[in-house]
């Protein structure tokens, strides 16, 4: 789904805007949509070490799909977003208000190499034209 109120700079430099937004999570609203994320989260928890102390960053991840899982198995969840709006759907879940939250862009994150043990990336880089 396309935001209307973004530029093509967003679009094509911010495709997190659109993936962040309430739309798109009517995506996987209902039973269908309950089970994806489900399997979704699943999968990534097995790949994962175990997750006491863990740090993940869940780049793109204003979607809020994977923090409340993630944080439900001690993970120590940072969400990035690409603008500060990103942020909403984190901050308004009790689960995941506490994550911390960088912005910056999806091509320069502002964490430094090895700031965490692990870095995901859901249904964002296919949108990125670079």
């Amino acid at each position: 789904m396309h935001n209307p109120s973004a530029t093509s700079a967003d679009v094509n430099e911010q495709p997190d805007i659109d993936t962040a937004s309430d739309d798109y999570a009517r995506r996987f609203s209902g039973g269908t949509g309950a089970w994806f994320l489900d399997v979704q989260a699943r999968a990534v928890l097995r790949l994962l070490a175990p997750g006491a102390g863990r740090t993940v960053l869940d780049v793109g991840g204003g979607h809020n799909q994977l923090a409340p899982p993630l944080r439900r198995a001690g993970y120590a969840v940072t969400v990035h977003g690409s603008a500060p709006v990103c942020g909403r759907r984190v901050a308004a879940d009790q689960a995941t208000r506490e994550c911390p939250f960088l912005v910056g862009p999806c091509t320069a994150l502002p964490a430094g190499d090895r700031a965490f043990h692990t870095v995901l990336c859901f249904r964002l880089l296919a949108h990125h034209p670079g």
